[in-house]
């Protein structure tokens, strides 16, 4: 008999106040794992913190899925859970396979007939559109934008014709320390009517969102974003 494929949310940092986010329904499931699939050592150590485990009492097995993994890999990965076992799967922060490793782990094993079980968690993008005020009844989710400014401002634009068109709010991530240059590009490609929300640091005490017409942000103190976690929106509302 196949085991299960855990889908484990995280804690979005290391204070008390988001570890709280992570509920003891899935602290308890956690336990009862008899392996993790992490994408990093740290990122383990972490999650085992988390749910009140010593990772080495009693000990569990730790494999990596990142972005150095092989997709020959993935049936090694799998293997374990083939025979019989429930492994989790976690990423460094939030909801594993969103904008982090691990979808085609989850494609592999919905192709052998391995039960997935998705847990329910923080997920960055999901909270940033909740509390953005921009619509949430059709959005799209596109991860990074290109690194080069001259591409990023063609994709911005794109998105913002692409929220014009299909009346839906256009959600993209960006590494922390390259917050501040997406946030200049966003106010130098996007029509001042246009609604840009920011939200950093979610779930953290230093949590703080905030949405503005491009006018408005122009004309505003800017948002401290440097090396902050960092969810992006933009949306066109009439009015």
């Amino acid at each position: 008999m196949k085991g299960t494929l855990v889908l484990i949310p995280t804690a979005l940092g290391s204070a008390p106040e988001a570890l709280e986010v992570v509920s003891p329904s899935v602290r308890e499931e956690a336990r009862r794992l008899s392996g993790l699939i992490a994408e990093s050592r740290k990122g383990a150590t972490v999650f085992f913190k988390q749910a009140g485990l010593p990772p080495t009492s009693p000990p569990r097995a730790v494999r990596l899925l990142n972005e150095h993994t092989r997709p020959a890999e993935l049936e090694k990965l799998l293997a374990p859970v083939l025979a019989g076992e429930s492994w989790g799967l976690v990423s460094d922060g939030g909801s594993p396979a969103v904008a982090d490793p691990g979808a085609e782990l989850v494609l592999l094993a919905h192709r052998h007939g391995v039960r997935v079980r998705p847990l329910a968690g923080p997920s960055s993008p999901v909270l940033a559109l909740m509390a953005s005020g921009l619509g949430g009844q059709r959005f799209a989710f596109h991860g990074y934008l290109p690194r080069d400014t001259a591409s990023r401002r063609r994709t911005l634009k794109d998105l913002e014709s692409s929220a014009a068109r299909h009346i839906r709010t256009e959600i993209w991530m960006e590494t922390p320390y390259r917050n501040m240059a997406v946030f200049e590009d966003a106010l130098a490609a996007l029509e001042d009517n246009t609604f840009l929300s920011v939200a950093s640091d979610l779930t953290l005490p230093t949590e703080d969102i905030q949405t503005r017409r491009v006018s408005e942000w122009k004309s505003a103190a800017r948002p401290d974003l440097k090396n902050r976690p960092t969810i992006f929106l933009l949306g066109i509302l009439k009015g």
